[in-house]
């Protein structure tokens, strides 16, 4: 998981220093099974994707 953020987290860090502001993230990684890092780096950019969107608005 720490892996896949810190590979997808350079979009997000651009949009937050652009608009001088702070987030704090926390992501909780609850199931029970280990998925592949292709699925955790596809689910983290979608996420990531969707806080951009919101920090746009």
């Amino acid at each position: 998981m720490r892996e896949a953020f810190r590979k997808n987290k350079l979009p997000l860090e651009a949009i937050l220093e652009e608009r001088d502001l702070c987030l704090a993230l926390f992501v909780i990684y609850t199931s029970r099974e280990e998925l592949p890092l292709l699925m955790l780096e596809k689910k983290t950019k979608q996420l990531l994707s969707e806080l951009i969107k919101k920090l746009e608005k």
